[in-house]
């Protein structure tokens, strides 16, 4: 009786153990189930957000018949959605690729590309690479990151063939290098995609924020919980009856996914974060992003404002600051300008005019690296270095922090906000700054006045001969249409 009551009261402790580790060893049971279109075996690509061409397709097809018989049976499949409800597009793209059975079934080497027109996280698209699981600890699955992004520039531009063909290209060509072939261009005779693999596909490496995936420390722990539990279990059984030895009974195939998933960037050529506008003529994808990053002093779109701002990004002089300053000066408009490490030290002058004429000067950071792929330290080191050079040099204390090129990261944002900083980003941006390849002016002026709305924040590039020239006309033909100009240090 007394066993008994000590293995009663042993199961129930331990089972309360169990549910605890099981929740954190496979958050994914728990994770809602995606709506998934239909992904016949016999198909390589299904265009179900209809954005792709046929030329595409034929490219996946001959790519996938040097695949499987050059690579033992290794497939690529390509999935566009218009949506993923409630679901993430990595756990979209992960059960997308378990359902649509890719690969050889005993390698396990299939890989799926995911083009999302509107996810949840991001208005303006996401895409997402799974792979395999026969790819583990490969160059493929360590480069998955790398790999997806290369559709980046062409995602943003709406040119989602082009997005596809160089991503599976480059997929294409690594899984080569693991099997130590050479696919020859892109001919070959079609097959079929589906090999009815339904082996385990998981999540790629990324490289930021941490906090987003299970980390192997917990998995470990988990791990080592259940089967501490179930040892107190079977021991406490065998020392009440007598019993003999157990050995092991099952074993555990643990997908991993260390780090977590890098974001896009807003992109530059589709004039900031995108998405379907609302009636204040405000982008979806700005006020998204505000919701979703606002904790961390984040500012895409001043949502509570009737004004707009106007931000100039300084990594170096092109002869135009002083246009732009005199512009700023004769309209009685105040502007941010987010200077960089070597603007500071090569632009004293102007830098103190900003300051003298009532401009607010941000930090763009030291040397203009990715934050996204920073360590805290090294982020800290590089953002601080411009922050003392300049309250030494100019006595100014910044206090707005923009991210280089956008790339950032939840870790990053709440390094940023730890030093002092809010982080403004942008609600409009396009194409121009490269100097010797500048936008059509008036083109240029329509494009900036038209995207006019509550709380925008303008992104313009100070290397612009364009904007320095259309700025007078930008700031009267936006202010024409009912809006003001505020004050960029109460943003």
């Amino acid at each position: 009786m007394k066993t008994m009551k000590r293995f009663a009261s042993r199961l129930c402790a331990v089972l309360l153990v169990l549910t605890v580790g099981v929740t954190a060893l496979v958050p994914a049971a728990f994770a809602a189930k995606a709506q998934l279109p239909s992904l016949p075996s016999d198909q390589c690509v299904v265009d179900d957000a209809n954005v792709l061409s046929d030329s595409t397709t034929t490219t996946i097809e001959n790519l996938n018949a040097q695949l499987t018989e050059q690579c033992s049976g290794a497939q690529i499949g390509v999935l566009t959605v218009e949506y993923t409800g409630s679901v993430s597009t990595e756990d979209y793209a992960v059960q997308a690729a378990n359902a649509w059975g890719l690969g050889s079934s005993s390698n396990n080497n299939g890989v799926l590309i995911l083009l999302v027109m509107q996810s949840q996280q991001y208005a303006d698209g996401d895409y997402y690479l799974a792979t395999g699981d026969g790819f583990r600890n490969t160059t493929l699955e360590k480069q998955a990151s790398a790999i997806a992004q290369t559709m980046e520039d062409s995602f943003a531009a709406g040119d989602y063939d082009a997005a596809v063909t160089t991503c599976a290209q480059n997929v294409a060509s690594t899984i080569a290098d693991i099997y130590g072939v050479t696919l020859s261009g892109t001919t070959g005779s079609t097959g079929t995609v589906g090999n009815g693999n339904t082996g385990s596909y998981k999540d790629p490496y990324y490289d930021a924020p941490a906090a987003s995936y299970r980390s192997p420390f917990v998995t470990l722990l988990s791990v080592l919980v259940i089967l501490f539990a179930l040892k107190v279990i079977f021991s406490g059984i065998r020392h009440g009856m007598g019993g003999g030895g157990f050995g092991p009974f099952f074993g555990f195939g643990l997908g991993y996914g260390l780090g977590s998933r890098r974001r896009r960037r807003p992109p530059y050529d589709d004039w900031g974060p995108g998405g379907p506008k609302d009636e204040k003529n405000r982008s979806q994808g700005s006020l998204l992003y505000n919701k979703t990053y606002g904790q961390y002093d984040a500012i895409f779109l001043k949502e509570d404002s009737n004004e707009v701002y106007l931000t100039f990004d300084e990594g170096y002089e092109f002869g135009l600051s002083g246009q732009i300053l005199d512009t700023l000066k004769e309209k009685g408009v105040k502007a941010i300008f987010f200077i960089t490490g070597d603007f500071a030290k090569a632009e004293p002058e102007l830098v103190q005019r900003m300051i003298d004429e009532g401009h607010v000067v941000g930090n763009h950071s030291w040397k203009h690296p990715n934050y996204s792929g920073l360590s805290v330290e090294e982020a800290e080191q590089d953002l601080m270095k411009l922050h003392d050079y300049v309250k030494e040099n100019f006595n100014y204390t910044m206090r707005y922090f923009r991210f280089p090129a956008g790339n950032f990261s939840e870790r990053a944002l709440a390094e940023v906000q730890q030093l002092g900083y809010k982080s403004l980003f942008w609600s409009f941006a396009y194409k121009d700054w490269l100097t010797d390849d500048q936008p059509d002016e008036a083109e240029s002026l329509q494009k900036i006045v038209d995207s006019a709305c509550p709380g925008m924040v303008y992104l313009l590039h100070a290397v612009s001969k364009t904007n320095a020239n259309v700025l007078a006309d930008v700031i009267d033909g936006v202010a024409a249409k009912g809006f003001t100009w505020g004050d960029p240090s109460k943003i």
